[in-house]
């Protein structure tokens, strides 16, 4: 279903920057300076400002705080780092589903009612379920990057996926930690981010380890530096990699399982 333009005294709430409507919100997981100001100068006065990100992302705030203030005053400034120590908790209690009690708490907190979700990526998932349970709260969805599934439709696709296909070697118990066991955190990062910008996803033979897909002469995307590879391997050097393993992979059919029986979505949706 196509989402039709939309004029609402509600607020707006964006996953990777854009726009908001009235007293909205933006929630931006990056910041582009090419075009920031004329694209911030669209939104309305006193739009409330989510940055999403780690300690580096907070180093670009001051700058863009002062562009946020000039382009549309600044109704709020909420700083939401990521979490820096791994999730120690029952796999029952980590998923897509937690992540929406997270979201709830975050716009009861700020007193907001219903708002616009845009989500990337596995974050598709999550606004999904977002709109499953809460759809009280959702004037309309668009996800980029994963297209929408019925939670009963994607448990039927997910038996066709290549066995040798990334999201299902590292749903398995044991074959991530065997992965990535050999390898330090700068490397085990580096060849995940080559692995998953090729323009064709390479598949894992019977016995093949999936970061053994990736060469060590590979390069780096071009977006990426070897300062940001090091800030990521710091990171995930405190928190370790059992949460990203658990969330999303290990969720997936665990989550789309509570999901199957809910009614349908009932608002604009946008899917690509």
């Amino acid at each position: 279903m196509e989402m039709e333009e939309v004029r609402s005294e509600e607020t707006a709430m964006y996953g990777q920057g854009g726009g908001a409507s009235e007293e909205g919100v933006m929630c931006s997981g990056g910041v582009s300076d090419e075009g920031f100001d004329d694209e911030l100068s669209m939104l309305p006065r006193h739009t409330k400002v989510i940055v999403i990100g780690n300690n580096r992302t907070k180093s670009v705030l001051v700058g863009l705080q002062g562009i946020v203030k000039k382009a549309v005053g600044l109704g709020g400034w909420h700083w939401l780092p990521c979490g820096s120590t791994a999730s120690r908790v029952s796999r029952d209690l980590n998923g897509f589903i937690v992540c929406v009690h997270d979201i709830v708490g975050l716009l009861d907190a700020l007193h907001l009612d219903k708002v616009y979700v845009v989500a990337k990526d596995w974050g598709a998932f999550v606004g999904y379920a977002f709109g499953y349970i809460h759809p009280e709260r959702v004037l309309g969805l668009a996800a980029l990057g994963t297209p929408f599934f019925k939670p009963v439709a994607l448990l039927e696709l997910r038996k066709h996926i290549s066995d040798g296909h990334y999201t299902k070697c590292w749903s398995l118990p044991g074959v991530p930690e065997a992965d990535f066991g050999c390898l330090d955190v700068a490397t085990i990062i580096k060849r995940i981010y080559i692995l998953l910008c090729n323009s064709s996803m390479p598949i894992a033979l019977d016995k093949e380890k999936t970061l053994d897909l990736v060469k060590a002469s590979d390069p780096l995307p071009d977006w990426m530096t070897e300062e940001d590879l090091q800030v990521y391997a710091e990171l995930y050097k405190s928190s370790g990699f059992e949460y990203p393993m658990e969330v999303p992979y290990r969720c997936w059919e665990r989550n789309a399982a509570k999901l199957a029986n809910q009614e349908d979505l009932r608002f604009p949706l946008l899917s690509c």
